[in-house]
């Protein structure tokens, strides 16, 4: 005998375990993202959070081959004069545009008026070739 499950429920559990697992459900709204790819002097932007955009930028991005892995340095910046709460998060990809290893965890940071913060990361294999930074605020809730 076999039984059978209505989908829509399962489907929407799935959903909501994807988007806990993915940290879509704590996310403190859209976010920016700034693509830093190896070679390349430019920084792409991708600009979801307008506001965040013009309170908070990121510059001074240097990326460099360090022991056979890309690393990247790049300086987050209040360009307000109020505190800004803030989260990020890194994903590496190789030249075809493949994820290499796992995202890194979002981590907050709080920014003060005027405030500076420089984050410093390592690709995870040889692979990485380029370095998504992902920056939106952070939920008041949390």
């Amino acid at each position: 005998m076999k039984i059978s499950l209505p989908r829509v429920p399962a489907l929407a559990a799935l959903g909501v375990a994807l988007a806990l697992t993915t940290g879509c459900i704590t996310s403190g709204g859209p976010l920016n993202t700034y693509v830093v790819t190896e070679g390349f002097h430019e920084v792409q932007r991708d600009v979801g959070n307008r506001s965040l955009a013009g309170a908070v930028s990121v510059k001074d991005v240097i990326s460099e081959r360090r022991q056979d892995r890309l690393f990247v340095q790049a300086r987050i910046t209040n360009e307000s004069g109020r505190p800004h709460m803030l989260e990020w998060s890194v994903e590496w990809y190789d030249g075809a545009g493949i994820l290499v290893g796992e995202p890194t965890a979002w981590k907050s940071l709080r920014l003060g008026g005027g405030e500076v913060e420089t984050i410093r990361q390592t690709g995870p294999t040889p692979a990485a070739t380029s370095m998504r930074l992902s920056v939106r605020p952070r939920d008041p809730v949390n």
